[in-house]
């Protein structure tokens, strides 16, 4: 089923691969020099903790700490290792400043680059974006935003067109943002009172 991501309207090649999900070719993964970091620990389901500004919106404590439920990778992972557990991506490019790895459950975008022989130079991953269906901390993309707030609670701040005119990833879309501490849930969509059409999860 074909997804249309506006948010990337400024780069028709890059907006079909991240809207379709579909596979186009891929360029060589081979990585150089991956860092080595200690695994991770498995992130326990902790109780429900409130974000910063008593918001009255209720998150996992994992939200606060650059992890979504459910995605075994994160903010500030290593690309070397998301590409040696999750293998080659649909497809690759540069996008906003760095490398986007394409998914089908997830696009990364990282601060990581290629070589002059096309070898990614490891990186670190500095946003997600999550397609139609994908489950956010118990919402859905897909939901409007008054069915997300019903689920997350209300204490977001809702942007217009005009106000996300410039912005690389849902320029002149309808957007509603939850503040979480060092970390931002966006989601948005074409109409101020339709379905949402993606997600983002990012650093501010």
């Amino acid at each position: 089923m074909s997804i249309r991501w506006k948010l990337w309207i400024m780069g028709a090649a890059v907006a079909t691969v991240l809207v379709s999900g579909c596979s186009s070719e891929k360029t060589e993964v081979k990585t150089e020099k991956p860092q080595q970091v200690d695994q991770k620990p498995a992130q326990p389901s902790p109780d429900p903790v409130k974000p910063p500004a008593n918001s009255g919106n209720v998150f996992p404590e994992s939200a606060t700490g650059g992890f979504v439920e459910g995605f075994e990778f994160g903010i500030g992972d290593h690309t070397g290792d998301v590409l040696r557990q999750w293998g080659e991506p649909e497809h690759m490019e540069y996008w906003a400043g760095g490398l986007y790895l394409s998914y089908p459950q997830v696009v990364l975008f990282t601060d990581a680059r290629l070589d002059n022989e096309d070898h990614v130079i490891d990186g670190t991953v500095r946003e997600m974006g999550f397609r139609p269906g994908t489950d956010l901390f118990g919402a859905k993309v897909g939901q409007t935003f008054a069915e997300i707030e019903a689920v997350l609670g209300s204490g977001y701040v809702k942007h217009s067109p005009d106000d996300n005119k410039n912005n690389e990833f849902y320029g002149e879309m309808w957007s509603i943002e939850y503040d979480l501490g060092s970390y931002l849930l966006v989601f948005s969509g074409e109409q101020e009172e339709g379905p949402t059409d993606s997600a983002y999860y990012m650093l501010k």
